[in-house]
């Protein structure tokens, strides 16, 4: 079959529709992944959302598989999903005797709310910011960042690791769809969990102990477990809600309260939340465009 070239004039017109690309989603990203470890920054070395969310502290990523991560953590934790007390773990011998980590033990996502609706302030690298989520159960999301940015998650029934995005920048007018492959492609690395529950898992090493609510903290919005996850040299309080999987509040030791939710809606979600209203917009499809890159 003969080689295909492509001149260096079509080259770079490529090569600039991939820079708006990463643009455009690595402003939607890190709007929604400025947050600490736990939390979930997406960003190139990672929403780790923004970790607390597409937000705070970025975390770098690397190649270490995620049961391994954990190997070596140790400490004692207080298995919320099994409603035991404190359980002593010993890294990698835990988690292969439960199927699961000692952070997935601690944040489960089994008996989530079929419907959720949240609001969070939180406190980015860039100042603060507000977040409004809808999470219908496992199978959709919608994320609207200060009013200016929302992203549209739908996740791919045969395959629940997958999902297709799209993200809409009001400022600038413009959406842009994107499967996970292809942000993976571009840098980022989060998965549904973390889209949908504000926690990204933590790539390393990292210790999680049960913990107590930080001196100064303010009330939570409602009852909690609370958690210390410590990694590099930032430990993050986490105030982790049972009842709506959900972390309610998210205290640094370094810099103080960056995640607080406001407020919580357990009903329905209304039908036209995830209609997109983005007439008139420059509409791109990244998966085309990056398609035999």
């Amino acid at each position: 079959m003969p080689k295909l070239f492509v001149s260096k004039p079509a080259a770079h017109a490529v090569y600039a529709v991939r820079a708006v690309h990463r643009a455009v989603i690595n402003k939607q990203v890190d709007a929604h992944a400025r947050l600490p470890m736990g939390m979930g920054r997406v960003a190139c070395a990672v929403l780790a959302t923004s970790a607390l969310w597409l937000g705070v502290a970025q975390a770098a990523t690397s190649s270490v598989d995620r049961s391994d991560a954990s190997a070596g953590a140790g400490g004692t934790i207080q298995s919320a999903a099994h409603g035991a007390g404190p359980v002593k773990v010993a890294g990698k011998v835990a988690t292969q005797a439960s199927g699961k980590s000692p952070f997935d033990r601690a944040f489960p996502f089994e008996g989530e709310p079929p419907a959720l609706h949240y609001r969070v302030s939180y406190v980015g690298a860039d100042g603060p910011h507000t977040l409004e989520v809808w999470r219908d159960g496992q199978s959709r999301l919608r994320r609207r960042t200060d009013d200016a940015l929302d992203s549209y998650v739908v996740r791919d029934d045969q395959d629940p690791g997958e999902y297709q995005m799209v993200v809409v920048d009001y400022r600038k007018r413009i959406t842009t769809r994107i499967d996970r492959n292809n942000l993976i492609r571009l840098g980022h690395f989060s998965g549904w969990f973390d889209l949908a529950h504000g926690l990204r898992h933590p790539v390393g090493d990292y210790r999680l102990n049960a913990s107590h609510a930080p001196e100064g903290a303010p009330a939570p919005i409602g009852a909690c477990h609370w958690y210390a996850l410590a990694q590099s040299a930032d430990t993050h309080r986490i105030c982790w809600s049972d009842h709506d999987r959900l972390p309610l509040m998210i205290w640094s030791e370094h810099t103080g309260l960056v995640w607080r939710v406001t407020a919580v809606d357990r009903g329905p979600i209304p039908h036209d939340t995830f209609e997109m209203h983005d007439a008139g917009f420059v509409r791109n499809d990244a998966n085309s465009d990056m398609e035999g890159d």
